[in-house]
């Protein structure tokens, strides 16, 4: 059965409401994200970076959001099967344990990128519209359902 649009963005909310509260553990695995084109040749229903130390570094793309992030520092040594691991962006897009997201365009915007992103939320296929902000090790990520705050994982 295929997941309506409100109920992958929902799925996709979820995630990041789960990934602030590490005691809830209905938290959803994100995929990589990048500001450019997909740069994995994982499937979209398969992490493209499952080991958080895969990831690309800032330095290497020169995007900040690049990393792993986290709404609690004892959610980033948990491993991407599980519920509540952390979120690790790529330059290709996001993985955090049960969602998967290839960015399909990526557009700076001040101090911030706008993302438009295939997603797959547990298997079923979605597009999702967001954005990324950066200060220092804070990422904020806003969509049509709110904002929230991850912190940079060491």
């Amino acid at each position: 059965m295929r997941l309506s649009t409100a109920t992958a963005m929902l799925s996709l909310v979820a995630f990041f409401a789960l990934a602030a509260a590490p005691g809830d553990v209905a938290a959803q695995d994100a995929p990589a994200a990048t500001d450019g084109p997909a740069a994995t040749d994982a499937p979209a229903s398969e992490p493209a970076a499952a080991d958080p130390a895969a990831a690309a570094t800032p330095a290497a793309t020169g995007a900040a959001y690049i990393g792993t992030w986290s709404a609690d520092a004892s959610q980033c040594g948990v491993p991407q099967d599980q519920q509540n691991a952390p979120m690790v962006v790529t330059d290709a897009g996001f993985d955090q344990h049960e969602v998967h997201c290839t960015f399909k365009n990526v557009t700076p915007d001040g101090d911030a990128w706008k993302m438009s992103a295939e997603c797959a939320v547990e298997g079923d296929a979605q597009a999702h519209d967001f954005s990324f902000a950066v200060a220092g090790d804070s990422l904020t990520i806003t969509d049509e359902e709110g904002t929230n705050q991850m912190t940079r994982c060491p």
